[in-house]
């Protein structure tokens, strides 16, 4: 099946890739690479809001996972959610994530989800 939905992908069939990939993240829960690649299927075909559930389920059992905070901070932003999308942000920015942490001092400059703050965007 993940041959499958690599497939479609390839030839640009992102909704049959999306519908394969759901199966695959349905029949294994537990398993963080289906559920993020669900989640990353979904995000591309804008369907952000399906998204959740499975970037969700990545982060539960790997909480050290840089990606995954990414992946759901992009998810919510493009849906208009800063507010949800700043946590996601701050942990890709704990461990490590220069990119999370050059998101964290826009969203502070801009006020994207947090109260507007030129200190808190330099620290």
């Amino acid at each position: 099946m993940k041959l499958l939905a690599k497939t479609f992908i390839e030839h640009g069939a992102f909704a049959e890739a999306s519908e394969v990939q759901g199966t695959i993240a349905q029949l294994r829960p537990d398993d963080w690479a289906a559920q993020y690649d669900y989640a990353g299927t979904l995000s591309f075909v804008r369907r952000y809001n399906d998204a959740i559930s499975p970037i969700k389920r990545v982060i539960a059992p790997r909480p050290d996972h840089i990606p995954s905070y990414q992946s759901a901070a992009l998810i919510f932003t493009m849906m208009g959610r800063h507010a949800e999308a700043v946590p996601q942000t701050h942990k890709a920015a704990e461990l490590g994530s220069s990119v999370a942490m050059f998101d964290m001092v826009s969203y502070y400059t801009e006020g994207l989800g947090v109260e507007k703050s030129d200190a808190e965007a330099f620290r």
